[in-house]
């Protein structure tokens, strides 16, 4: 995934991924609710590569068989 800044990459999560979505919605205070933005805003900073910001994504796949 390609952002253009860390600000960007707090816009899409906060708004469209349900888990970071709620807890974001969930923030009682003004200063817990900026602590959050600004370590995501810092996460995606510091993953810029050139003029985008880059999350890349690591998965596992586990293949099985049927007996």
């Amino acid at each position: 995934m390609t952002l253009p800044s860390g600000e960007d990459y707090w816009e899409l999560f906060s708004n469209s991924y349900g888990p970071t979505k709620s807890a974001s919605s969930r923030h009682s205070s003004r200063s817990a609710a900026r602590s959050s933005i600004a370590a995501w805003v810092e996460f995606g900073d510091a993953r810029r590569e050139g003029d985008q910001m880059v999350h890349h994504r690591e998965y596992l796949l586990t293949l099985g068989t049927r007996r």
